[in-house]
């Protein structure tokens, strides 16, 4: 208001001065005017510093700001929206911490979960500590389908003949055979009037037939048994 004012002031004088009047005071006033006016100028580019400088003090706060905010101790991650407490951590050894930036699970996954922070589920095709199983190398009894649990690869339906463990992955020792490796070689009744009779672990074969009065793959159905 006090520029455009002067400003004014400053027309008026050039006006009336051009027109004769205030003749006796024409050159102070246009001295006087130029005065004015540089300072008007004066005054607002100092306006306009002070507002630039107001305005980066502002972009500086925002940025430190940004720098400086930090999760709590219960959420971490970009704006601090994910809970620590949806983490499946392996606890086994003691509580997580959960840090604020990723949530890293320290002692790393609960079976059946993988990632940093543990969040994400094993897929179709994997199970177990960090999903590192394959479900595919797996020996299961697929006759009534196919399941693969993410956290143990239990098969639901149980082994094939020779595999034992929740998820089948154990082969049979050298002296038992069949499901679930519970039939014993030493229960067989081989002929081995050649050598002694080796033991497959699926089916426990006899490789040179029976002895006597017994039958089977196995030789351990009795003859005499209607």
């Amino acid at each position: 208001m006090k520029c455009a004012f002067i400003f004014v002031v400053i027309i008026t004088v050039f006006v009336l001065s051009s027109e004769g009047k205030w003749g006796w005071g024409q050159r102070n006033d246009r001295r006087n005017g130029r005065r004015d006016y540089q300072w008007c100028r004066k005054s607002i580019n100092k306006v306009a510093a002070e507002i630039h400088c107001l305005r980066q003090r502002l972009s500086d706060c925002q940025v430190i700001r940004k720098l400086t905010t930090q999760c709590d101790s219960k959420h971490y991650g970009p704006k601090c929206i994910k809970p620590c407490s949806r983490r499946h951590c392996d606890e086994s050894l003691g509580k997580s911490t959960c840090d604020r930036k990723r949530g890293l699970c320290v002692d790393g996954c609960l079976a059946g979960w993988t990632g940093p922070d543990c969040t994400e589920e094993c897929d179709s095709k994997h199970y177990g500590f960090m999903c590192e199983k394959l479900c595919s190398e797996r020996h299961c009894d697929e006759s009534l389908g196919k399941s693969c649990e993410k956290e143990t690869g239990l098969c639901v339906d149980g082994c094939a003949a020779g595999w034992k463990g929740p998820d089948c992955t154990e082969e049979c020792d050298s002296k038992h055979y069949g499901p679930k490796c519970v039939k014993s070689c030493s229960k067989r009744h081989c002929d081995e009037s050649l050598g002694k009779s080796s033991c497959d672990r699926r089916h426990g074969l006899c490789v040179d037939g029976c002895f006597g009065a017994w039958k089977g793959q196995d030789c351990t159905l009795s003859k005499t048994v209607d």
